[in-house]
């Protein structure tokens, strides 16, 4: 059968007929005249070859044919009116959903203990799942369109490819600080020279196997170089070992005061002109509408904007 010939409403006037068996009653469910429900009731006859319901005394009965059209009515209108309900307004207290969130240790250490806190008292069946990114100044894009992350946290500026369908919010600015070892044997004092900087090991934080870092590209645009003997791809990780070997870095100072308070660390303002970092969250704008996802949103920009503050 050909459905675009067939009025599908007359489904629903075939269900309140199956259901009620009176012309009168169904005709009341749906919100029709008797003579428009009657009318209706010609056009299923006609359309199914078999009359459905018969007069048997003073009630109408269904015909075989009536009484095996009755579940399977039910069960198609069942699934139409599911597909056309709207979507159940989101509710954090009973979800159970599980986010992947594409971040370095930067965001874990800075942001998340606070989303997590967040999240254990007013969403407690969120599960959040980090996933570390592949680039540091790079948003995910392949990431976020195949679905692997539903968001993800970075030094990405703001908006950095709106272009390509990704949609973005500033959090905070950080910039680098030179970080040692409270008693580093060389450096004493409160600033360190550039002369220094350069004399100096270096441990950096590096994501590619290979190649020059930022710094380093911007030391070689000036005819400098800087002697990284240690290479780490968490910032965590660089902190630790200066705070324990006579290495210095270059590293965000947020990170930098946070780690302070437990390790033996000392920052210093950085002697070479370097830019600072946009930290930013970056999502899909096909997501964007996405209730729990953009709830999410508010909940990391909340946590984020408390804490700048």
């Amino acid at each position: 059968m050909n459905l675009s010939s067939v009025d599908l409403n007359l489904l629903v006037a075939l269900e309140a007929l199956l259901e009620e068996r009176s012309v009168t009653q169904a005709a009341r469910r749906v919100g029709l005249s008797q003579p428009a429900m009657s009318n209706a009731l010609a056009r299923l006859r006609a359309l199914f070859g078999d009359e459905l319901l018969r007069r048997e005394g003073v009630r109408m009965v269904l015909t075989e044919r009536g009484t095996r059209l009755a579940p399977a009515v039910a069960t198609a209108l069942a699934g139409v009116r599911r597909v056309l309900a709207p979507p159940p307004a989101f509710d954090p207290a009973r979800a159970d959903l599980e986010f992947n969130i594409g971040l370095t240790d930067y965001a874990e250490a800075l942001l998340m203990p606070a989303v997590a806190a967040r999240l254990a008292r007013v969403a407690p069946g969120i599960v959040l799942r980090g996933i570390r990114l592949d680039n540091l100044f790079l948003a995910p894009e392949t990431e976020l369109a195949e679905g692997r992350f539903d968001l993800a946290l970075g030094f990405f500026g703001a908006a950095p490819a709106p272009h390509r369908g990704i949609l973005s919010a500033a959090l905070w600015r950080d910039r680098n600080v030179c970080v040692s070892a409270t008693r580093h044997p060389r450096l004493k004092g409160r600033t360190i020279t550039e002369e220094q900087f350069l004399a100096e090991r270096h441990a950096a934080v590096f994501y590619r196997s290979s190649g020059p870092g930022l710094m380093d590209t911007v030391l070689a645009g000036r005819g400098r170089s800087r002697r990284v003997t240690l290479y780490t791809p968490h910032f965590v990780s660089a902190l630790a070992i200066v705070a324990a070997s006579d290495l210095i870095a270059a590293a965000p100072e947020r990170l930098a005061r946070l780690y302070a308070r437990w390790l033996p660390l000392r920052f210093r303002r950085l002697p070479v002109v370097f830019p600072e970092f946009e930290f930013s969250i970056v999502w899909r704008h096909n997501r964007h509408t996405d209730e729990a996802l953009a709830w999410l949103r508010c909940q990391i920009i909340e946590a984020a904007t408390a804490s700048v503050h």
